[in-house]
């Protein structure tokens, strides 16, 4: 489905003395699960976005990239031969990768955080209410994690430049949705649907 391998990779996740006290135990080596690890197969920092297991006979990857569209050839990014800074990808060393210690918690149960610091979360409903999806879908409150896609989704058209049919422009598009985000976050609306504040 994805056309890309499931990264293998081990992942350092982002802590603090709070957020360890909520988890209860999860380190940051924990293991991130298989919902994130769909994102984590492209986003990690180790791969460019056309490095795929069945290419289509080397044809060029046509792509939106900074404003203008553009055509990725096989075997480069859209920054060249080596990719940007992604998640996954340590500020300090760009070739290093799984280093999700500065980008938000994934891969833990929400009520278990919000059980213990309610004050400073909202409950599991106002936060689905509010457009946040946990996994697994249809879990009970308990066993509700907080992924990627819990805030992401990969199939939000934002950029208004982005030609459909080759002739015109998106009309849906809504660029307050970058990045692939579930609703805007304009006046932090998507952080104010978990966290109170």
């Amino acid at each position: 489905m994805w056309n890309r391998s499931t990264p293998g990779t081990s992942y350092t996740h982002y802590n603090s003395a709070s957020l360890s006290s909520y988890l209860q135990g999860l380190g940051v080596n924990r293991a991130v699960e298989k919902e994130s690890l769909l994102c984590l197969s492209c986003h990690d920092g180790s791969i460019a976005i056309n490095s795929l297991i069945n290419t289509s006979n080397s044809v060029p990857l046509p792509t939106h990239f900074g404003g203008q569209s553009i055509t990725i050839p096989i075997g480069f990014s859209a920054f060249g031969p080596v990719p940007g800074p992604q998640v996954g990808a340590s500020l300090a060393d760009l070739s290093s990768h799984g280093d999700l210690s500065d980008d938000h918690p994934i891969s833990f149960k929400y009520k278990s955080v919000h059980d213990l610091n309610s004050t400073e979360f909202k409950d599991i409903s106002t936060a689905e209410g509010n457009g946040v999806r946990f996994f697994p879908l249809n879990a009970s409150d308990a066993d509700k994690r907080v992924e990627c896609s819990s805030c992401h989704d990969p199939h939000v058209m934002y950029d208004p430049l982005y030609q459909l049919n080759g002739t015109t422009t998106n009309p849906n598009a809504d660029e307050e949705y970058r990045p692939f985000l579930i609703t805007s976050n304009a006046g932090s609306a998507l952080c104010l649907a978990c966290h109170s504040k």
